[in-house]
């Protein structure tokens, strides 16, 4: 009867790790709320769309709900490899090439590059679309998506007048030197922003 006891304790706390294991992780963050107020703590994970974030003071702790919409941006670490990013509850704007407009419900979109031109990510199934915005626009604007292979990069129309004062560049994607990749979208906002920052 002891083995028995002791062979079923053993699996218990084998289980008990396990699941452990398999939870999600917290993350740790700091959030800028619109009223100024600043929490660290941990979030949950979640995803774009996700109205409520799950936030606790520490690991482990009791969660707070707090609605997305009250949030001006969340800072987040990456323990793995010490890097920082920043995720923002935004509306959308959709250009078509063509320049039909749409406007989208907001998303957590994520800055992967801040400047004169803040661009945006947000994971769409297989790929990434990137969203551009100046400083004094209050949304997001895109559908540039990046994907695989040699397609060039194609602008909205309306996107193209980010770039009026930087002819140079314009000239560079009009003639189709740049492709829609990721590395590429981020290299065309990264010269746009230095050529801004040395003015």
């Amino acid at each position: 009867m002891k083995k028995i006891i002791i062979l079923f304790a053993t699996v218990l706390i084998a289980t008990s790790a396990d699941a452990r294991r398999n939870q999600p992780r917290d993350t740790p963050v700091t959030i800028y709320l619109h009223d100024g107020t600043q929490l660290e703590g941990f979030v949950l994970p979640f995803v774009a769309e996700a109205r409520r974030i799950e936030f606790r003071y520490e690991r482990g702790g009791r969660i707070q709900r707090i609605e997305s919409a009250s949030i001006q941006r969340i800072r987040r670490y990456n323990e793995e490899d010490n890097s920082f990013a920043e995720v923002s509850w935004l509306p959308r704007i959709f250009i078509s090439t063509s320049g039909n407009v749409r406007e989208r419900g907001p998303r957590w979109l994520t800055a992967v590059i801040i400047g004169p031109i803040t661009l945006y990510s947000l994971l769409e199934g297989p790929f990434t679309i990137y969203f551009l915005k100046r400083e004094e626009d209050v949304a997001p604007v895109g559908a540039i998506g990046a994907r695989a292979g040699s397609e060039r990069l194609a602008l909205p129309s309306p996107i193209w007048k980010f770039f009026e004062s930087y002819t140079e560049l314009l000239e560079r994607i009009r003639n189709e030197e740049y492709r829609a990749t990721s590395a590429d979208i981020r290299a065309v906002v990264h010269q746009y922003n230095f050529r801004a920052s040395q003015r």
